[in-house]
């Protein structure tokens, strides 16, 4: 007896279950369906056109908009960071000592923090400083209390603004998930009830996309073989471009903070440039929810498909 499988990965399951009531809505009486309906049917497919518009959406927005926002102040802020630790070497010496600790330098290093958080509470700490030293601002490089004030706001709105978005996106996923079982559930009850309605070797079946349950488990041809082989070998050629893009990705950026920050023991520090004539403010709201088309544990990864 033939099986009539439903695909997993949705994008072959939403072309299977579209053939199938294109296929149903031509019959004049929908086969005599009563629980699942060709109207019934189509409602929770299109439940599940709007879920997946909606995270494709949120997860382009995420690269294209808010990564993007939280990397620019990051930088700015980092680079900030950079020249208040050039500047202040010349009071505290260019090696680590307990002097450093009230900037916010409270390990053994002037190395640059490892992640955001660390990075966003080193700015909170030496504009603190800078607040209890006035001293040793320097308004000309605007190195100074205020801006540092001004960039730890920035950032620190930026990265709950990616907190919140990976929220959505991660709500809008399991939305998703959630109507595509309800459709699969609906699939498998309709094809079900088809086996009272049908005869076992009718040629309804095929039309509707489905294996007769009269004919044999039929074999897969070596060109439907080969084919799926290919599918496998794409997808895991894929998985591999996107994970060796997403290390060296994650490499050129820690570079780029490097470079921006300074190194531990720089000797002859140079002076610190102009971190920005422009004010900084925090990234601006999603305004408005449009069709577009684009994985969170870290700003690079996105949920899976």
């Amino acid at each position: 007896m033939a099986a009539n499988p439903l695909y997993s990965s949705l994008d072959e399951f939403v072309p299977q279950t579209s053939m199938f009531f294109k296929a149903l809505a031509k019959h004049p009486t929908g086969y005599g369906l009563v629980h699942n309906t060709a109207a019934k049917l189509q409602i929770k497919f299109e439940a599940i056109t709007a879920a997946e518009s909606e995270f494709q959406f949120l997860r382009g927005d995420r690269t294209k908009r808010v990564i993007p926002a939280v990397q620019e102040i990051d930088e700015i802020a980092t680079k900030f960071a950079g020249d208040v630790k050039k500047l202040l070497a010349i009071h505290l010496g260019e090696r680590w000592t307990t002097q450093w600790t009230e900037a916010g330098y409270t390990t053994p290093s002037l190395q640059m923090p490892n992640t955001r958080e660390e990075r966003l509470a080193l700015v909170g700490k030496v504009g603190e400083y800078l607040g209890r030293h006035p001293h040793r601002e320097n308004g000309d490089l605007e190195i100074t209390a205020a801006k540092a004030k001004e960039l730890h706001h920035a950032l620190e709105a930026a990265m709950m603004d990616l907190k919140a978005h990976d929220t959505k996106m991660a709500t809008a996923k399991k939305d998703r998930d959630q109507v595509v079982k309800a459709l699969r559930k609906a699939m498998r009850s309709t094809i079900n009830e088809l086996k009272d309605l049908l005869e076992p070797d009718s040629p309804a079946w095929g039309d509707l996309g489905l294996n007769a349950p009269a004919a044999p488990p039929r074999r897969p041809t070596e060109v439907e073989l080969q084919k799926k082989e290919e599918r496998r070998l794409e997808r895991q050629a894929n998985k591999v471009r996107r994970e060796t893009e997403k290390a060296d990705k994650a490499k050129a950026r820690k570079a780029k903070l490097a470079k921006l920050y300074g190194s531990d023991s720089d000797s002859g520090l140079a002076a610190p440039a102009r971190t920005s004539g422009a004010t900084i403010s925090a990234p601006a709201p999603r305004t408005g929810l449009a069709n577009g088309n684009g994985t969170l544990p870290s700003e690079d990864e996105l949920l899976p498909s």
